[in-house]
Order: C-alpha cells, then sequence, then structure tokens
C-alpha cells in the first residue's frame, strides 16, 4: 500500500504510494480542511497534523514524531481519495 519513512533532512517523515496513484485534490479539498491548494500540491489540516499533499500521492507530515497517527490518517488519505492510474 503505503511506506512511512523520514525524509532525506529528517526533518519530517513522508508517506509514499509503493504502487503509482493519482490523488484526486480537489474530493480531498472537499474532505478534508484545508490551508492552501493547487492543481498539484495541497496543505491538509486533520487529527492535529499538517499533511502536504502532492498529485502523486507523496504525502509530507510535519511537526510529527508520531508515526501510528501518521499511518492512520494516511490510510485514510489513500483509501478515500485515491484514483490509480
Amino acid at each position: 500500500m503505503f511506506y512511512l519513512k523520514l525524509c532525506k533532512k529528517k526533518a519530517a517523515y513522508k508517506a509514499k504510494p509503493i504502487s503509482k496513484l493519482h490523488l484526486d485534490l480537489s474530493k480531498i479539498k472537499k474532505t478534508y480542511k484545508t490551508s492552501f491548494s493547487t492543481t498539484k500540491l495541497i496543505v491538509i489540516e486533520t487529527e492535529g497534523l499538517e499533511i502536504i499533499g502532492q498529485e502523486d500521492g507523496e504525502l509530507l507530515f510535519k511537526n510529527s514524531k508520531d508515526k501510528k497517527l501518521m499511518e492512520k490518517v494516511a490510510k485514510k488519505i489513500y483509501k478515500n481519495v485515491k484514483l490509480s492510474t
């Protein structure tokens, strides 16, 4: 489904889908509170997390070390708003 790992600069965690997918950012915008969005990128605020989502499916979790919460939120986002390509 996806893997969660510390990014290269070790400043944040990222979730990346194992198989190729496309996030429907317009659907995310309708489902989650967002503070910023473009056609390629969206900033989601949910469950106390700030998440940068990219159209290619990568999710970057800012300012969090709670891996269980990040995994839970990533599963929810991927389950509800993904379109396979």
